[in-house]
């Protein structure tokens, strides 16, 4: 941070706990959210979205659907070898942002 100010617009966050405490750092320096910086959270945690003023924007992950890919592959991979399943390679099931807070409203100019 140079003169009180962050060097960056955005924060992006492993998940949304570690968001909750970027958010207390952030504000706790006299900082604007997302006026100054804004911050991204990562999994949607269930209890946690609603201690956010302004709201967090977040990123819901799909756990049913990781979950159904988890297990069609390890059935798959019982079924065809008998053996230990193989790692999951080439699995993947995306993320649905979920936006509470204005990322847009930041100008800054660097």
């Amino acid at each position: 941070m140079i003169d009180g100010r962050p060097q960056f617009d955005i924060l992006i966050c492993g998940n949304d706990r570690i968001a909750f405490c970027a958010y207390q750092l952030l504000l706790g320096r006299g900082l604007k959210i997302p006026g100054d910086v804004a911050v991204l959270g990562y999994d949607n945690m269930i209890g946690i979205s609603e201690l956010f003023i302004p709201a967090l924007t977040t990123v819901q992950l799909p756990y049913y659907e990781i979950g159904r890919n988890a297990a069609r592959h390890l059935i798959e991979s019982l079924e065809v070898s008998g053996a230990q399943p193989s790692p999951a390679s080439g699995l993947s099931a995306g993320g649905q942002g979920i936006v509470m807070s204005d990322l847009q409203g930041i100008t800054h100019q660097r």
